[in-house]
């Protein structure tokens, strides 16, 4: 009897195993098993790849040319008594200063962190994936459909990874795939700027070297020194 009860105890537990093991397959089988795309669909995918690459460049070329910041901080006017702002306008583009005074004198930092940056990337791209042009293919009797996309970014020295969870259904005839997880390496120095930008930063916070450099040049160039004021005819 007791022998009976041990055989059924180890076939339940076999059986849950087996259950486990199949559920946890279809969960992660687009990570254990690669996506085989049909030669007439891969076209398709590789447009949509190059969309993606195409923004996600345009993404970190706004984060080089705007100090770290693809959604702009609030703008913070300066005053007569300090003529100073929030941002630069270089022609005609707003460029966050990382550091600054307010109209009322107080001195901010908004100096943007790489996962700060990390984020804004991520968050361009979830909103320019919809806008990726399939007109074309469309034309031609494909089937795209897609949904809410979930993107993770990683800015390296030299590289920028970016993760994208979607769900990419393409279908032609009697060919279709299911694609779920996307993901592509770019080449770019961004992350070694952003370090070398804040090395830069800290040293001049710790030595004030440009005002030193500035107050050097008045006095090469301006009489600073010896010079008297007064009225005369």
């Amino acid at each position: 009897m007791h022998f009976k009860r041990g055989q059924v105890t180890i076939f339940i537990i076999v059986a849950i195993l087996l259950v486990s093991g199949t559920i946890l397959f279809f969960m992660f089988r687009g990570s254990l098993i690669e996506v085989q795309i049909p030669a007439n669909l891969q076209p398709v995918y590789d447009a949509f790849l190059s969309c993606l690459n195409e923004e996600s460049l345009v993404g970190i070329d706004i984060l080089e040319s705007q100090a770290g910041y693809i959604f702009l901080p609030d703008f913070e006017p300066g005053s007569s008594y300090m003529p100073f702002s929030s941002q630069l306008d270089f022609l005609g583009n707003a460029v966050p200063y990382w550091y600054y005074v307010s109209g009322n004198n107080i001195q901010r930092e908004q100096i943007p962190s790489k996962t700060k940056m990390e984020e804004d990337l991520a968050d361009f791209l979830e909103g320019e994936v919809a806008d990726c042009d399939f007109s074309t293919y469309y034309e031609d009797g494909f089937l795209i459909q897609f949904d809410e996309p979930k993107v993770s970014v990683e800015i390296n020295d030299d590289s920028v990874e970016i993760s994208l969870e979607m769900n990419l259904g393409i279908e032609k005839s009697e060919d279709q795939v299911f694609v779920n997880k996307h993901k592509f390496e770019i080449d770019s120095e961004l992350g070694a700027l952003y370090d070398s930008a804040r090395e830069v930063y800290d040293y001049e916070q710790k030595t004030l070297f440009l005002e030193d450099y500035a107050i050097d040049n008045l006095r090469l160039y301006a009489p600073v020194d010896g010079v008297e004021l007064s009225c005369s005819p």
